[in-house]
C-alpha cells in the first residue's frame, strides 16, 4: 500500500513525462520555443499589414490622379469655352489656336483616363467616359459652327449659338 501512496503522492508516470516544466531547463527552452512562435506571428502579420498598406496606397495614389486628370480636363474645357465665347463677341482669330490647344489638352486627359479604365476593366467609369465623349462632341460641333459663323461676319449668329 505504500507504494500506490507513494506512486498517488507524485502523480501517473504520463502526467509527469508530459509536464515541460518539471525542470527549469525544460521550462526555458519552452518558454523559448513559445517566444519564437509568438514572434513569427508578429512578424507575419506585419508583414501582411505592410502590403495591404502598399496595396490600399498605391489604389488611392491612381484614384487621386485620375481625379485630377478629370479636373484638368474640366478646366481645359471651361477654358476653352470661355475663350470661344470671347472669340464669338470679338472675332479676333487669334482665340483660335489657344481654342484648339485647350480642347485638345482636355482630349488628352480623357485619353489617360479612358485607357486606364480600360486596362482596368471598369466598365462602369468607361460608360461615363462615352458620356463625357457624347457631350464634348457636341461641343466640338459648336466650336465648329461657331467659328464658321463668326469667320462669316455673322456675329449674331456666333453668339446665339448654344
Amino acid at each position: 500500500m505504500s507504494k500506490t501512496t507513494s506512486k498517488g503522492a507524485r502523480g501517473p508516470g504520463w502526467l509527469r513525462a508530459a509536464n515541460p516544466l518539471r525542470s527549469v531547463r525544460s521550462g526555458l527552452v519552452a518558454g523559448f520555443a513559445l517566444l519564437v512562435v509568438v514572434l513569427i506571428a508578429v512578424v507575419a502579420g506585419s508583414a501582411w499589414m505592410v502590403r495591404e498598406y502598399q496595396s490600399d496606397t498605391a489604389l488611392m495614389e491612381e484614384k487621386a490622379d485620375t481625379a485630377l486628370l478629370l479636373q484638368g480636363a474640366e478646366s481645359h474645357v471651361g477654358t476653352a469655352g470661355l475663350m470661344l465665347q470671347r472669340y464669338a463677341f470679338d472675332g479676333d482669330p487669334a482665340w483660335i489656336p489657344a481654342i484648339t490647344s485647350s480642347a485638345d489638352s482636355a482630349s488628352q486627359k480623357l485619353d489617360t483616363v479612358r485607357a486606364r479604365a480600360a486596362s482596368a476593366g471598369d466598365t462602369e467609369d468607361l460608360a461615363r467616359l462615352q458620356t463625357i465623349d457624347v457631350v464634348g462632341d457636341g461641343l466640338r460641333a459648336k466650336l465648329t459652327d461657331v467659328v464658321t459663323l463668326r469667320a462669316s461676319g455673322d456675329q449674331a449668329g456666333a453668339l446665339a449659338t448654344r
